[in-house]
């Protein structure tokens, strides 16, 4: 069947009978989804040349290769839907295997009164008015109509600050499809980001009107703030949202302006969102300490299941162990190691897989059970008693505030002896003391060396690694350094006298997850690969709902590490079946994140 004719000004709903040699013609950008049973179809044109990123109007493609055997019956997972981008408009061609054309009326071209792309609005009422309870034909004996109701959306974002956070975020969301707009004063940023990124970059005072209108935040489906000044952010967040940027992130250091205690809320400010780097931080090493065995950890199903990042020394259990072994050697191993990282980058394991020193693996497991699994794992471990904070800083302060309770023993070290005295009379558990961690007399007097955990928290990161070298002689049994600069990593993990948290890779984190939430019930970006574990409740019109596992195809660079089926957490097999009401617990490499993506928020179809 010849569709040249056809152009850009199809109906919203057409089911078109797709055959060997069709031809279709698209304006600006054609992609496909397809499903497994779709994997022999691609994209050529006339020169069999496959498409791949084509953007030159006016192209045709042929559509080659073979439908499956299969009749295409009441299945979702049959569904090849074909998404074309028009500018600003969306339409959705509904493929259908015996009709070349519906009869329902077209929904022509232009936005509804809310601001939602028209296709995605007509599907969705549509689906309300209750056609998915029965058959919906086009036509007198016709079939039924499989679709993807809900295909990715591609924001239009605007970054204000183009530092070591705004560059990040701009980098992750650019490689997810959206479109990007990133604005600085510096020049020498703008100049940067432009050579580096695709992006849109702009070199402008983002706290006047004119610099946000040219980036076009008016029309922004969101605007991060992160510049490094609160202040900045926080003009920018009251004129972009006053503009009409539907919603607006802002990042502000001062804890007095984003906690609970503070009397402004975020939407004083313009913000929906507002995230602080300190609060962040300070939880992650309160999880840290927390968990004495853990380099990392996220928590899931409201903190029954933890995601516990552990590194496998010389003389561990598992050292040398085979993964498919470990159950035989152990009778109950409460969790499912889900990742290991390694030189090469983070892996999803196999059964042959075998676990070596310097091994870093991710362990799926109840909370309940993280002491049975540190049995196993490392039988020696032992409690933290004793914490030594090196620095009054605000992230000093908060984390000494939140261990308080937490631990037996904390003892915080200021050089400066006002900024001591005024710590002092702010903790209420805490010793502080007033003195220099590098004079060994100091440090002798004090016994740091019996310290369980070491936290170098002052605002340089010369200092942090100083310190960190000076105390590692002492024996204390775990180091964690506060770093900005990300160029002092490596120098760190190459002496091995400790760990380094970064606050801004944390900013980076927790806006990521934060902007991920609505589709995902949690979200925790793992190391510095781009690597999630998500957590999805499963509802009764999702496609997933009702199928086995081993039936959805899942990419092979992820992993379903556990199923919350009410009061129960098990870890999910090829056979288990995924029920409404379930939350399900997936770890993906980056490259399988937006796969993932489709599967778990993939609507059933409208179906006879």
């Amino acid at each position: 069947m010849d569709l040249s004719s056809c152009r850009g000004d199809l109906p919203l709903h057409c089911a078109i009978e797709f055959g060997k040699g069709d031809h279709f013609p698209i304006d600006a950008c054609c992609k496909t989804v397809f499903y497994r049973e779709f994997l022999s179809i691609d994209w050529r044109n006339a020169d069999e040349k496959p498409l791949q990123d084509q953007r030159h109007p006016h192209q045709q493609w042929r559509l080659t290769g073979q439908f499956p055997e299969t009749e295409m019956a009441s299945e979702i997972s049959l569904v090849h839907s074909v998404v074309v981008h028009f500018g600003l408009h969306y339409q959705e061609f509904l493929c259908q295997s015996n009709v070349a054309r519906s009869g329902l009326d077209p929904f022509r071209r232009g936005y509804p009164a809310h601001a939602v792309h028209p296709a995605r609005w007509h599907c969705w009422r549509l689906l309300s008015s209750g056609l998915s309870s029965g058959a919906w034909t086009t036509g007198a004996g016709v079939g039924p109509i499989w679709t993807v109701l809900r295909p990715g959306e591609d924001m239009r974002i605007v970054v204000v600050g183009a530092g070591v956070v705004g560059s990040h975020l701009a980098e992750r969301l650019s490689a997810e499809g959206h479109k990007i707009t990133i604005v600085d004063a510096d020049p020498a940023l703008v100049h940067r980001i432009d050579d580096r990124l695709n992006v849109q970059a702009i070199h402008g005072n983002a706290a006047s009107p004119k610099s946000l209108r040219k980036a076009k935040a008016d029309s922004a489906d969101l605007v991060i703030a992160v510049t490094d000044r609160d202040e900045t952010n926080i003009v920018v967040s009251l004129l972009a949202k006053s503009l009409g940027a539907k919603k607006v992130v802002v990042r502000l250091r001062n804890l007095e302006l984003s906690s609970s205690a503070s009397p402004l809320l975020p939407e004083d400010y313009g913000a929906d969102l507002i995230i602080n780097p300190v609060d962040a931080t300070a939880e992650k090493l309160l999880r840290l300490v927390q968990n004495p065995g853990a380099f990392d950890v996220f928590d899931f199903a409201d903190g029954e299941m933890v995601l516990w990042g552990y590194q496998i020394s010389k003389g561990s259990p598992l050292d040398g162990i085979v993964l498919k072994d470990l159950r035989k050697r152990y009778d109950r191993v409460p969790g499912l190691i889900v990742a290991i990282s390694r030189e090469a980058g983070l892996v999803i394991p196999r059964g042959d897989d075998e676990l070596r020193d310097g091994d870093q693996i991710y362990v799926l497991l109840p909370r309940s059970k993280t002491e049975e699994f540190k049995a196993i794992a490392h039988p020696e471990a032992e409690s933290v008693d004793q914490v030594v904070i090196v620095g009054a800083t605000q992230l000093g302060l908060e984390v000494a505030r939140r261990l308080e309770g937490v631990v037996k023993s904390i003892i915080l070290v200021e050089k400066d002896r006002n900024t001591a005295e005024k710590a002092s009379e702010t903790l209420e558990k805490t010793l502080v003391l007033h003195g220099n961690i590098a004079d060994p007399d100091f440090a002798a007097e004090n016994r740091i060396g019996d310290a369980d955990f070491f936290l170098s928290l002052e605002n340089g990161d010369a200092e942090n690694l100083t310190n960190a070298l000076l105390v590692n002689k002492l024996g204390v049994r775990r180091i964690l350094i506060r770093t900005e600069q990300p160029q002092f990593l490596p120098i760190l993990k190459q002496a091995a006298v400790g760990e380094a948290v970064n606050p801004r890779r944390i900013t980076v984190s927790a806006i990521m997850r934060e902007l991920r939430r609505g589709r995902v019930i949690a979200v925790s970006q793992v190391g510095d690969s781009g690597a999630e574990a998500r957590e999805y409740e499963v509802t009764a019109d999702q496609a997933v709902c009702g199928k086995k596992i081993m039936d959805l195809h899942l990419p092979k660079d992820s992993i379903i590490g556990a199923i919350q089926r009410g009061d129960e957490i098990f870890t999910a097999g090829g056979d288990s079946v995924i029920l409404e009401g379930d939350h399900v617990i997936i770890f993906a490499l980056p490259e399988a994140v937006n796969a993932i993506e489709k599967v778990f928020t993939r609507r059933r179809g409208i179906l006879r």
